[in-house]
C-alpha cells in the first residue's frame, strides 16, 4: 500500500513539474483566498477593511517563503534546480554560437568514431551467433604438434565416426565441408554445394523456412539437398513448390528436402546449398575430410570433452606405431568462425579500438581547454553569483550541466556521423566479416553513445569546474581584474602552463595515431610492391571443373587440356596460355615430402604443397629455371614420372646439394603416390600465408605435368600481348566453347587476385589514417585555440613590451618559441610512445620496424607541419599589436 502512495506521489510531483506555471497561479489563487477569509473574520471582529486586510496579511506570514516552501512540497529541489542550470546552459551557448559550433563538432566527431567503432566490435565479436544456445557450440579440428606453422585441418571421416560414435560430452555432433567435393554443376554453371552430415542442423538448432531438413531414413535414399535462402530466391525466383523438387546436380537428380530461413549462415557464406553425405555420396563418405561442429551437454565443462576427445583421437591412432603429429583442437566455435575470416582480425579490432579512444580523448582535451579559456572570461560573472550566496557546490553543478547539454548535443551529431559510417561499410563491404556478423547501429550502439556523451562530459568539464569554483571573490570583484586563484589551490597562481601541458599531450596522442598509420601504409604499399617472383602484369585467369560423369579417364582430360590451349594461343591478342592446378597468389600445402634413402621417423613436417602445370607454365608466369630442364610435351603417362621443385624446397631439403636426379614424393600414409625424379629447379612464387595475413611466403612445392596428374578441376593462365578492353569476355567464350557441359568460372586479372588478400590491410591503414587526420586537425585547433587566448589575455603586456623597445619580430619569435615547447614535447612523448606501443602490433606490420626511419620523418613533418599552420594567425595577430591600443585598454 504505501509503494502504491509513494508512486502516487511521484506521479503527482512530475505532473506539477510539467505544468509549473499553472501550480504556480493556482497557489497564489490559494493563499490569496485564504488571507481574504482571514479578513473577512477580522472585519466581522470590528476592524476596519484597510486594518483586517493588514492584520490577515501578517499573520499569514512571508507569502514568497510559503510559496517556495510548497514548490519544495510538491516538486525535488533539486530537479527544478536542474531544470534551471539547463536553460542558463541553453542561453549561455546560443550566445556564443561559434565556440558552441566548435566545441559541438569536436565532440561529435569523436562520440561518431567511438559509437562506429563499437557497432563494428559489438557485430563482430559480441554478437552471439545466429544459432540455438550458440554457447554451447564447439568446432574441433586436426592441428600440428611439432609444426607450429601447420594450420588447422580438416578433420578426417574416420575420426568424425569415431568422435560420433564414443563422445559423451555431447548432445549433438555433425561434420560439414567447403573442401573436395562442394563446388558441383548446375545447369552449366558451377556452385557451392556444402556437403553436409544428417545432424548438421539438428546440431545448431536451426529450422527451415520450408521443408524440412536432413534425417537418417535420408542417408540411403539417394542425393537430398537443403538450400539457402539466397539461392532460393535468386535462383529459383522465391517458388514455394520447390519442396519436393528435383535439381540435377552434376547431371545427377537430387531432392529439394527444405529451404532456410533468410537469417541463416554457415562457413562459408557463399554456399547456396547443402548436400547430405549419404551412403551414395561421390567422392566416397569415407574419403570427405569434414569441419566438425558438436554442442555441449548442460552440464559438461570444455576442458572435459577436450580431454575425450583427446582420447578418442589417441585410441583410433594407436595402431600407427608412431606417436602422433596430428591432435584434434576443439574450441568454440564463434572464436574459430573469427580466425576463418581474418588472422588479425581481433588485433585489428583492438587497435581500431584504442585509435578512437585516443580520438575521443584529444576531443575532451580540445573542449576541456576551450572551456578553460571561458573560464577566464566568467569569472566576474562566477564571482558576483558566489558574493549573493552561490556555493562552491553548485557552480560545479552548473558548470558540469554545461558539459553535460554540450555532450548530449554532440551526442546527436555524432550518432547521425555514426550512422552514415556504418552504413557505408555495410555498402561498401571492404572487407569479409565472420559469419553471424551483423555491423548496425541498434539500441546497444545509441546507448553506448550516450554513456560515451556522459563520460565525455565528465572528462572535459571537471577542469572547468574546479576552475570556476575558485575564483578569488575579491579579485573577481574588480573591474578589469584577471582571474586568481585562493592559496592552496589545486593548480597555482598562474595557469598558463596547465593548456600548454593539455595541448602537448593532445600532440602526443596525435603523434601515436600518425605513426601508427605512416606504419600500416608502408606496410600496405611494401606489400603491394612485393616481388613475388612472377609478372602479373596483363595476366589473366579463370578455373573449369569437368562434370563427374564426363571426361573420367585420364586421356580424356589430357586431350581436353591440349584442346584449350591450342584454342587459346590461336586466339587473337593471347601472347601465350598455360594450365595450372593452383592459381597465385593461393599457394603452398601441408603434405610431408619423403625423400629416397631417407627414413620417415614421423619428424617430417607438412609444408610441401603440390601442383599439376602444363609445360609453358614457366614461360607464361615468367619463373625463372634455375637448374635443369623444363617440362616438355614427351612428359605424359607412360613416361618416367618427374618433379620439377622450387627454389624453397632444394634449400629447405637439399642444403648445400643439388637436388637433381633425386626422388621423392608427396605422402599420402599409404605409400601409394608414385616416386618423382626432379629433373629441375624453378625460382620460388610468393604466396599468401594462411596463419600470417601480413606475409608473402615462399614455401616448398612439387610441381608435376598435369599430363601425368590429370586434375578433375584446373585453372586457366593467359598473357595478354596488350591491355584491350573485352578480351576477357571473349576468351571465356572461346574456353565455353569446347564443351558447353564444362563450366567456365568468371575470368579476373591477377592482379585483383593478389589484391583481395591486401583488403584487411588496406582497410585497417584506411581507418587509422582517417582516425590520424582528425587527430591532427583537432590537435591543431586545439593548439591554435590556446595560443589565441593567450595571446588575448597578454594583449596589455606585449603592449608594454613594443612600447619599451621590443620589435614586432622579438613578440612573433616569443609566441612561437613558447607554442613549441609544447609541440616538440608532445613530439617526442609521442615518437617514445608509438616505440614502445608498436611492438603490441608488430603482426600488421609487412617489412616494417615500429622504428622505421621513413615513417617517424613522415609523423614529425606532418606534425610539424600542422602546427605551423595552427600557430600562424596567433603569431601574426601578436606581432601586430598596436601598443597605444594596448595600453588604453589596459
Amino acid at each position: 500500500m504505501l509503494g502504491w502512495l509513494s508512486m502516487a506521489m511521484s506521479w503527482r510531483r512530475l505532473a506539477h513539474l510539467l505544468r509549473r506555471r499553472r501550480f504556480d497561479r493556482e497557489l497564489a489563487e490559494e493563499m490569496r483566498l485564504h488571507v481574504d477569509l482571514r479578513a473577512e473574520k477580522f472585519e466581522r471582529q470590528g476592524l476596519t477593511a484597510r486594518e483586517a486586510q493588514i492584520e490577515a496579511r501578517r499573520r499569514f506570514g512571508n507569502a514568497i517563503s510559503v510559496h517556495e516552501i510548497s514548490r519544495e512540497i510538491w516538486f525535488s529541489r533539486w530537479l527544478a534546480d536542474a531544470g534551471q542550470d539547463l536553460r542558463f546552459a541553453a542561453r549561455l551557448f546560443r550566445r556564443s554560437p561559434g565556440f558552441t559550433f566548435v566545441a559541438a563538432l569536436t565532440l561529435a566527431l569523436g562520440i561518431g568514431a567511438g559509437t562506429a567503432v563499437f557497432s563494428v566490435v559489438s557485430g563482430v565479436l559480441l554478437r552471439p551467433l545466429p544459432y540455438e544456445d550458440p554457447g554451447r557450440l564447439l568446432s574441433i579440428l586436426d592441428r600440428g604438434v611439432r609444426d607450429e606453422n601447420l594450420a588447422k585441418l580438416f578433420v578426417s571421416y574416420a575420426d568424425f565416426d569415431a568422435f560420433r560414435r564414443n563422445a559423451r560430452g555431447f548432445e549433438n555432433i555433425a561434420g560439414v565441408t567447403w573442401a573436395a567435393g562442394s563446388s558441383r554443376i548446375l545447369s552449366a554453371r558451377t556452385i557451392l554445394a556444402a556437403p553436409a552430415t544428417t545432424t548438421f542442423f539438428r546440431t545448431l538448432g536451426v529450422r527451415p523456412m520450408l521443408g524440412r531438413t536432413f534425417n537418417e531414413r535420408d542417408d540411403s535414399g539417394g542425393c537430398s539437398l537443403v538450400l539457402s535462402h539466397r539461392f532460393w530466391r535468386s535462383i529459383l525466383a522465391g517458388d514455394p513448390a520447390v519442396v519436393g523438387s528435383t535439381l540435377t546436380l552434376d547431371h545427377r537428380p537430387c531432392t529439394v528436402l527444405g529451404v532456410m530461413p533468410r537469417g541463416f549462415a554457415f562457413y562459408p557464406e557463399a554456399a547456396q546449398m547443402w548436400m547430405l553425405i549419404g551412403a551414395d555420396f561421390q567422392p566416397r563418405r569415407e574419403d570427405v575430410i569434414l569441419f566438425i561442429v558438436a554442442r555441449l551437454k548442460k552440464d559438461v565443462m570444455l576442458a572435459q570433452v577436450r580431454s575425450e576427445i583427446e582420447a578418442i583421437h589417441a585410441a583410433l591412432h594407436k595402431a600407427d606405431g608412431r606417436e602422433p603429429d596430428i591432435v584434434p583442437a576443439v574450441t568454440p566455435l564463434q572464436d574459430d568462425f573469427t580466425w576463418l575470416a581474418s588472422r588479425n582480425l581481433r588485433t585489428t579490432l583492438l587497435l581500431l579500438s584504442g585509435a578512437v579512444a585516443f580520438l575521443i580523448l584529444i576531443a575532451c582535451v580540445n573542449v576541456a581547454n576551450l572551456l578553460l579559456g571561458r573560464a577566464a572570461v566568467r569569472h566576474r560573472e562566477l564571482a558576483i553569483r558566489t558574493a549573493l550566496g552561490c556555493g562552491r557546490a553548485r557552480v560545479i553543478r552548473q558548470t558540469f550541466t554545461e558539459a553535460a547539454l554540450l555532450s548530449l548535443v554532440s551526442a546527436g551529431f555524432g550518432t547521425l556521423l555514426a550512422w552514415a559510417a556504418v552504413r557505408y561499410f555495410q555498402v561498401v563491404n571492404p572487407i569479409e566479416l565472420p559469419v553471424g556478423a551483423d555491423v548496425r547501429i541498434d539500441a546497444g550502439a545509441l546507448t553506448f553513445g550516450v554513456l560515451l556523451s556522459l563520460c565525455t562530459a565528465m572528462l572535459f568539464g571537471l577542469a572547468p569546474a574546479l576552475r570556476l569554483a575558485r575564483v578569488d571573490l575579491v579579485a573577481g570583484l574588480k573591474q578589469g581584474a584577471r582571474i586568481t586563484f585562493q592559496q592552496g589551490a589545486w593548480m597555482p597562481r598562474s595557469p598558463r602552463w596547465w593548456p600548454r601541458a593539455l595541448v602537448a599531450g593532445e600532440v602526443a596522442v596525435s603523434v601515436l595515431l600518425v605513426t601508427g598509420a605512416w606504419l600500416l601504409m608502408n606496410s600496405v604499399l611494401k606489400m603491394q610492391s612485393a616481388k613475388l617472383g612472377y609478372d602479373p602484369e596483363r595476366l589473366l585467369a579463370t578455373t573449369l571443373a569437368f562434370p563427374p560423369d564426363r571426361y573420367t579417364r585420364d586421356d580424356e582430360k589430357i586431350g581436353f587440356y591440349r584442346d584449350a590451349l591450342q584454342r587459346l594461343t590461336e586466339f587473337p591478342g593471347v601472347a601465350d596460355a598455360a594450365l595450372t592446378s593452383k592459381l597465385p597468389p593461393y599457394g603452398g600445402g601441408n603434405q610431408q615430402l619423403d625423400i629416397e634413402g631417407r627414413p620417415n621417423d614421423g619428424s617430417q613436417l607438412h609444408n610441401v604443397g603440390g601442383q599439376a602445370i602444363s609445360p609453358g607454365y614457366f614461360r607464361v608466369m615468367k619463373v625463372p629455371l634455375l637448374r635443369g630442364r623444363i617440362f616438355s610435351d614427351h612428359d605424359g603417362r607412360e613416361s618416367q614420372p618427374v618433379a620439377i621443385v622450387n627454389d624453397a624446397l632444394a634449400r629447405t631439403y637439399f642444403p648445400g646439394k643439388n637436388p637433381l636426379g633425386s626422388r621423392l614424393r608427396l605422402s599420402d600414409g599409404t605409400n601409394k603416390t608414385p616416386w618423382l625424379t626432379v629433373v629441375g629447379v624453378a625460382g620460388n612464387e610468393r604466396h599468401t600465408s594462411l596463419l600470417h595475413e601480413m606475409a608473402w611466403e615462399a614455401s616448398p612445392v612439387v610441381m608435376r605435368p598435369i599430363a601425368q596428374e590429370p586434375r578433375p578441376s584446373f585453372s586457366v593462365l593467359v598473357r595478354q600481348r596488350d591491355s584491350q578492353p573485352n578480351v576477357a569476355e571473349a576468351i571465356g567464350r572461346t574456353l565455353g566453347s569446347l564443351d558447353p557441359a564444362v563450366p567456365v568460372a568468371e575470368m579476373d586479372t591477377v592482379r585483383l587476385l593478389i589484391a583481395k588478400p591486401l583488403a584487411y590491410p588496406r582497410f585497417r591503414a584506411a581507418l587509422l589514417s582517417a582516425f590520424a587526420c582528425c587527430a591532427l586537425v583537432l590537435a591543431a585547433v586545439g593548439l591554435n585555440g590556446v595560443l589565441a587566448q593567450s595571446v588575448a589575455q597578454r594583449t596589455q603586456e606585449f603592449g608594454v613590451r613594443m612600447a619599451v623597445g621590443a620589435r614586432p619580430l622579438d613578440l612573433a619569435k616569443l609566441v612561437a618559441t613558447e607554442s613549441g615547447v609544447p609541440v616538440l614535447s608532445g613530439l617526442l612523448a609521442g615518437i617514445g610512445a608509438s616505440l614502445l606501443l608498436g611492438r603490441l602490433f608488430g603482426s600488421l606490420l609487412y617489412e616494417v620496424q615500429p622504428s622505421d626511419p621513413t615513417s617517424l620523418l613522415g609523423t614529425a613533418v606532418t606534425m610539424l607541419a600542422a602546427a605551423a599552420v595552427a600557430i600562424a594567425v596567433p603569431v601574426r595577430r601578436a606581432a601586430t599589436i598596436d601598443p597605444l591600443v594596448a595600453l588604453r585598454n589596459d
